[in-house]
């Protein structure tokens, strides 16, 4: 894939705008390096040391730094989001990993698009196609889980009391933008 192929695709999914407002706001997060990570357990000890940050352990938890964003999904499964002007010291970290430890490490960036999703309705708003309890109690600031929103798989991370992160693959971009527009649009 090109690279002008590569900004279109972006282009196709950032086209997309949404009424703002106190009770909701949608928006595209820009370009993000993401990688899929798979590894045992065991080895989680020495990527930490590897990658110079701590990797979380349980599923459902992340770890949350600078520009750098590591949610474990399984046992032996994490994603990383990571800005792209790291791209040269994640290319050196991922060498250092492929060569010292078993892992398998896949960049689906190309694959994956993100929404910031924030505002006093917005836990109304996903749950009216997420079937996930949503309640601060249930799914606390820094809890990260894949799940479905309207039929399309889904990973959401809550990062604020009425902020949250939604990853999908970047086809489902426009169907995702257009029910949250719908949905403000109808209950605003």
């Amino acid at each position: 894939m090109t690279l002008r192929e590569k900004e279109f695709m972006f282009e196709q999914a950032v086209n997309i705008s949404l009424k703002k407002s106190d009770s909701f706001e949608c928006k595209v997060i820009g370009e993000q390096l993401r990688y899929s990570i798979r590894m045992k357990q065991d080895f989680v000890e020495k990527a930490e040391k590897i990658c110079g940050f701590n990797i979380p352990r349980n599923i459902g938890e992340v770890e949350s730094y600078d520009k750098i964003l590591c949610m474990c999904l399984g046992p032996d499964e994490w994603i990383l989001i990571v800005q792209p002007k790291l791209k040269l010291q994640f290319d050196k970290i991922i060498a250092r990993l492929n060569n010292s430890i078993t892992i398998s490490i896949t960049n689906i960036s190309d694959r994956n698009i993100g929404f910031k999703l924030k505002g006093k309705k917005v836990q109304k708003y996903i749950n009216s196609g997420c079937p996930l309890d949503l309640a601060l109690e249930s799914f606390p600031i820094g809890k990260a889980s894949r799940t479905v929103f309207e039929s399309v798989p889904i990973l959401l991370f809550r990062d604020g009391k009425l902020s949250f992160r939604v990853e999908c693959w970047r086809s489902f971009g426009p169907y995702i933008s257009d029910f949250f527009k719908r949905i403000a649009d109808t209950n605003d």
